[in-house]
């Protein structure tokens, strides 16, 4: 069984990406990065300028709010579009 997997997280001009910044294409495998990537969206609305090494309390801080979330969803259902495809 496939379950959904977060690849960044968002809050207030932050974005914090933890899998492949490249063109998500859903059926291609991605892979973690090594280092988290921080962006001021607001700034930089392309996300070409990672900000971690500046800010690594905002990384800290959005880190800790996707351990949260995944701890959360534990005992979610299972991502229902993912156990379609593969049931096909």
């Amino acid at each position: 069984m496939h379950q959904a997997k977060l690849y960044a997280v968002r809050s207030g001009k932050w974005k914090l990406h933890i899998q492949q910044t490249e063109p998500i294409v859903y059926w291609n495998k991605t892979e973690p990065l090594e280092n988290p990537e921080l962006y001021d969206i607001e700034a930089d609305i392309s996300e070409k300028y990672d900000r971690s090494s500046a800010k690594p309390e905002i990384v800290i801080r959005l880190k800790q709010v996707l351990k949260d979330h995944q701890a959360d969803i534990t005992d979610a259902l299972p991502d229902n579009l993912a156990a379609k495809i593969e049931g096909e």
